[in-house]
């Protein structure tokens, strides 16, 4: 370890800074590249957080409550199908954020970038950028790091709403008196409530109102950014994602123009 790791790591308990590193197995098995690249990594002391059984979504609610059984202030996401920058750990605490990611990107096509602006139904991935902290709307839980005090403040909103609906929904005659616009409301959240199952977790997969999918952390990410919390990736920590190749900046790069040039191409052949 070196001196300056040395001082970092002094001034992480200077400030009472317990880090929890949750993996969420959900493979079974892990591949070699990622566990040597967890290993190189440069680690402060930390609460070593392993789930093997469940859905993905409940192995992620479970190191949120282990995380906080084990009193940790911070607690770091790292899937296993990723290959990790051996200063990510450090780079990340150093902002003092609630909320910050490694840049990471999807493993299959278009290969972009996890980093997302808009709402739900409505996300763009950002692709380019000139500064090294990004601010998002949402990112993948590949390698995302929280302050655990945002977990509490959620808990309230949640809290919140379950209150609210279960305040109104006994008096059918009190609802049908209420403008339609609170009306819509009402049932809008009856019907969310009764589809995430009360009471809501952190991490749960949801649905479109078209019927389509929302992944376990695009959707907390919109919870967070409801409640009012930023969330920001360091585009200078690299983390790749694993499948039969590591897709990278420069995947993403070369899928985006040979796209551009079949676009090209097929303008070309309608002209002619």
């Amino acid at each position: 370890m070196s001196i300056e790791d040395l001082i970092r790591d002094a001034q992480l308990k200077a400030n009472r800074v317990k880090l929890g590193i949750g993996f969420p197995c959900n493979y079974g098995v892990v591949p070699s590249a990622f566990l040597k690249s967890v290993l190189m990594m440069k680690k402060p002391d930390y609460e070593l957080i392993l789930v093997e059984e469940g859905d993905l979504c409940t192995m992620r609610n479970q190191i949120v409550d282990i995380a906080r059984a084990s009193e940790c202030t911070h607690l770091l996401m790292m899937d296993t199908d990723m290959l990790y920058h051996e200063d990510t750990i450090y780079r990340l605490l150093s902002h003092k954020l609630p909320i910050i990611g490694a840049l990471c990107y999807r493993r299959k096509i278009p290969f972009d970038p996890l980093m997302f602006k808009g709402k739900l139904g409505g996300y763009k991935s950002i692709d380019e950028w000139d500064k090294e902290l990004v601010e998002v709307d949402a990112t993948g839980t590949g390698c995302l790091m929280f302050e655990m005090k945002i977990f509490d403040e959620i808990d309230k909103i949640y809290k919140a709403e379950i209150d609210a609906f279960n305040a109104l929904r006994p008096g059918v005659g009190i609802l049908e008196s209420l403008p339609d616009t609170v009306q819509r409301y009402i049932t809008k959240l009856e019907k969310k409530c009764r589809h995430e199952n009360v009471p809501r977790k952190y991490f749960k997969f949801r649905q479109h109102d078209d019927g389509s999918p929302i992944g376990e952390d695009i959707g907390f990410c919109s919870d967070l950014r409801n409640a009012g919390y930023k969330i920001f990736v360091d585009t200078t920590i690299p983390a790749g994602h694993l499948t039969t190749m590591v897709v990278t900046d420069e995947t993403y790069r070369w899928y985006k123009a040979v796209r551009k040039r079949q676009c090209e191409n097929d303008r070309k052949i309608k002209v002619a």
